[in-house]
């Protein structure tokens, strides 16, 4: 009679290994495919953006305490105090970990920063990975979450912005993990699912500010998972997370503000010049391609 159970949970115990090894064969091989040809373009610097973050990369200077860190006007890690770059409207986090990458690598040349800033994005892309197979894995079970692994690691469009130095890769990162976060919220609720879905929130948010667009996701997640639990605790949580996002948020994009809360008129003037050149009379080289396109249409159709 003890032979069926030893059996099946041999079985178990077989099919999890299988699983194991599975996940760690997709992950090298969409690392292999991510590490593949880093230094792409000859150290030219072809993409726009790219070229941009790599210079500002190498500008800035680390602060000499941390009060200067804070100090917006003038801490030498802002960009907005760059007197030849002193237009940013990107997230700091990117910059901030690159900064840290490049300099452990001692790379000092735009070319070494961008072949050693692609690394690092290869790598987070990888933890993307791994974040997708979670997602998955919490969702709909251990099958579902290695099939979506796969077709992310497999997916063109992220190996290719593996192979970029810009903000995207941590965006979608710190998003996924936030996803994550707000399903074992819904699933779920209780302080440290609330806490981490505001932490990774405001790391992505600290990555582009268009991760603003997540709010109804937050929402979302904590009145399923709150529920059950009264409106009050629900309340609770949202705080939580909110003030987590928040203060990740102080804390990694600190040029945002010049005082502890107010805005810091530079960033919010670059913010502006950012939606000015999206008008159709500006012409802005990078703009050019969405003139006179529909808004929905056009990006399904090439979808």
């Amino acid at each position: 009679m003890p032979a069926e159970p030893i059996a099946q949970s041999y079985l178990t115990w077989w099919q999890r290994k299988t699983f194991l090894l599975a996940a760690v064969l997709l992950v090298g091989l969409g690392l292999l495919l991510r590490l593949t040809g880093l230094n792409w373009d000859a150290g030219a610097l072809l993409h726009p953006d790219e070229r941009y973050l790599v210079m500002v990369t190498a500008a800035l200077q680390w602060p000499d305490s941390v009060a200067q860190y804070f100090n917006s006007a003038e801490s030498p890690l802002n960009p907005l105090n760059l007197q030849d770059l002193n237009w940013y409207v990107y997230g700091t986090l990117p910059l901030f970990l690159a900064k840290l990458w490049v300099t452990a690598a001692g790379a000092t040349g735009l070319e070494e920063i961008a072949v050693s800033a692609r690394l690092l994005t290869a790598i987070i892309d990888s933890a993307t990975l791994l974040a997708v197979f979670g997602l998955g894995r919490q969702v709909f079970g251990l099958r579902v979450g290695l099939l979506a692994a796969v077709f992310y690691g497999l997916a063109v469009l992220p190996v290719q912005l593996a192979h970029f130095f810009t903000v995207d890769p941590f965006l979608n990162l710190f998003l996924l993990l936030a996803l994550l976060q707000a399903v074992r919220m819904g699933e779920a609720a209780g302080p440290r699912p609330a806490l981490l879905l505001g932490l990774w929130w405001g790391c992505a948010l600290a990555s582009k500010l268009s991760a603003l667009a997540f709010a109804p996701v937050v929402l979302a997640a904590v009145w399923l998972g709150g529920r059950q639990l009264g409106r009050g605790l629900a309340l609770q949580y949202l705080t939580l997370s909110l003030f987590c996002a928040a203060l990740v948020f102080r804390l990694l994009q600190p040029y945002a503000f010049s005082g502890w809360f107010s805005p810091d008129p530079r960033f919010l003037s670059a913010l502006e010049h950012l939606q000015a050149l999206q008008a159709w009379d500006e012409w802005m080289p990078p703009s050019v391609q969405w003139l006179g396109r529909n808004g929905l249409q056009f990006p399904l159709h090439n979808m």
